[in-house]
């Protein structure tokens, strides 16, 4: 079964989706533009 990908879930989804991929992609170039790595 598939689902009409305008439906407003899968808009909300992909937005929220979107903005964590650019928070983890700015936390991690803020991690390494600072040197600051977490030490694992």
């Amino acid at each position: 079964m598939k689902q009409p990908l305008s439906t407003p879930q899968t808009l909300a989804l992909k937005r929220l989706g979107r903005q964590s991929a650019k928070r983890e992609r700015i936390s991690e170039i803020s991690y390494i533009f600072w040197g600051s790595k977490p030490d694992r």
